[in-house]
């Protein structure tokens, strides 16, 4: 039985990516090939400036904005590592470390370090950094300059835990570290050794790089989106990856080769007569992710609401009216919407502050059964959550890791006429303006006519109701209304 099913999709601008599980679309990651991302690329940066009462420093990395970096990403390893997927969290001895130099006193402004992009660009905010550096294999992450050993949690099996700790003991380089990853499950000494030793080659670069590369530079770039998702996400044993590029297929072959002794049956290359996403429907379920609302299979609703500050999302009962009582009800349509959320949040990659306007409901033990829901819905969520309790107003807040740009961010921008509210003034609102506008404009200028182009709507209202003539008399000049369907409703041209 197929676990998942990879699509990947590639041309010349972009790569995109697609995860689905039982013909569903559950995940969607875009590279533009233009704007590349940076995340998990190595640079030799220097200190720009630090700030004391942040304790953080800027550090230049040669990009377009500083890179920021706190002392907790200087002075003690973190429990969990950004760059790393959330199954992979280590189960040896943990930093209880909360020693906090001010940070003034480890770096100085202008010299050279050595950092790792944790998080690219969102909106203004620069890349965030650490000092923590890892390179992730098929099986295996080298931690280079942390010696701790890790195994994904979610190798739960003890004899197989204790079969990669004696592994790790003879193969672990000195004063480095190992985490192994969740694909690394029953893997043998050799194909670990062999990914170990394709790691430490590429530290070796990296590290000769460092000493003759000038200041800064970029000393190690993480691989396109589909090497890197062949890498990290795909198991030959579980999954289906299917790519539609030839090239690309053959780069993937090799990649696959170098761990198992023979290209894995099940990496495939489309034939089929219609483009891969769409033979898939994944255009239309990508369409379908970039509305507000989403209709429910009860006959529910949410609506999803993407502001700078947060994300808000109602849940409604729309055309569901249930056959039982008000708290039954609401419970059926809360836990059905709490797993849509979930694929709706990670499917449109939303991150930070999320606010979940569930159906209220008075029995404690139905509320704890949503949040037992959607906690469970996020369990395997790459991303870190954190899921708090209803609130007394019935809310349920939640936070999840902001690592890149949203859905939205990446394919859509502003509305050039609401600015991105959502709303427009009418057409007779927008008309009182524009006169208003032209009265300014007549009082001014000097010439006795005066020629403008409108939106065909407010034109029309506006010689509708002789307002142009009025303004004539008033003004004593000639004004002359021309339609511009280019134009939208709260734009004026003078014309010359």
């Amino acid at each position: 039985m197929v676990h998942k099913t990879i699509l990947i999709n590639e041309d010349d601008n972009e790569i995109r990516t697609a995860i689905l599980r039982n013909n569903l679309l559950t995940e969607l990651a875009i590279e533009r090939k233009e704007r590349k991302g940076i995340a998990g690329s190595i640079y030799k940066g220097k200190v720009k400036d630090i700030i004391p009462g942040m304790d953080a420093a800027f550090i230049d990395i040669g990009w377009e904005r500083t890179g920021f970096l706190y002392i907790s990403e200087v002075t003690a390893p973190p429990g969990v590592y950004e760059e790393i997927p959330q199954e992979l969290l280590t189960e040896g001895e943990r930093t209880t470390q909360t020693f906090r130099s001010p940070i003034e006193r480890i770096l100085k402004e202008g010299e050279d370090i050595l950092v790792q992009v944790v998080r690219d660009p969102v909106g203004s905010k620069g890349p965030r950094l650490t000092t923590f550096i890892t390179i992730p294999g098929k099986f295996l992450v080298l931690m280079p300059t942390i010696n701790r050993l890790g195994i994904s949690k979610k190798i739960s099996n003890l004899q197989e835990r204790k079969r990669i700790r004696g592994i790790f003991q003879k193969i672990k380089p000195r004063n480095s570290g190992l985490i192994l990853r969740t694909i690394g499950e029953g893997k043998d000494e050799r194909l670990l050794t062999q990914d170990l030793n394709y790691l430490l080659k590429i530290w070796e670069r990296i590290t000769r790089s460092s000493k003759r590369r000038p200041t800064p530079s970029l000393l190690y770039e993480e691989p396109d989106l589909a090497i890197r998702t062949t890498r990290d996400i795909f198991n030959p044993d579980e999954d289906r990856l299917i790519i539609d590029d030839f090239k690309k297929y053959r780069i993937l072959k090799r990649l696959l080769m170098r761990y198992y002794r023979r290209p894995p049956s099940s990496l495939l290359l489309h034939s089929g007569n219609l483009p891969l996403f769409e033979e898939y429907n994944i255009e239309e379920q990508i369409g379908k992710a970039l509305r507000k609302k989403v209709w429910l299979a009860s006959g529910g609703y949410i609506t999803v609401e993407e502001t700078e500050a947060l994300v808000s999302i109602d849940v409604n009962s729309g055309r569901f009216t249930g056959v039982e009582g008000l708290e039954d009800t609401a419970l059926k349509i809360n836990l059905e919407a709490a797993k849509e959320i979930t694929r709706q949040v990670i499917l449109r990659n939303l991150g930070g502050i999320i606010i979940i306007d569930f159906i209220d409901m008075r029995k404690r033990e139905n509320k704890q059964k949503l949040i037992n829901t959607l906690r469970n819905a996020f369990k395997n969520d790459r991303a870190k959550t954190k899921i708090n309790t209803v609130s007394s107003l019935g809310l349920v807040e939640m936070t999840r890791e902001r690592i890149s740009p949203s859905l939205a961010q990446m394919l859509c921008e502003s509305c050039p006429s609401c600015q991105g509210s959502g709303v427009i003034t009418s057409v007779i609102t927008a008309a009182i303006n524009k006169e208003k506008e032209i009265r300014r404009l007549l009082k001014e200028r000097k010439e006795k006519i005066v020629k403008l182009r409108l939106n065909p709507e407010v034109s029309q209202y506006l010689k509708e109701r002789k307002r142009d003539r009025l303004m004539e008399r008033i003004f004593r000049k000639r004004v002359i209304l021309w339609d511009d369907e280019n134009l939208g409703l709260e734009e004026l041209k003078i014309v010359t």
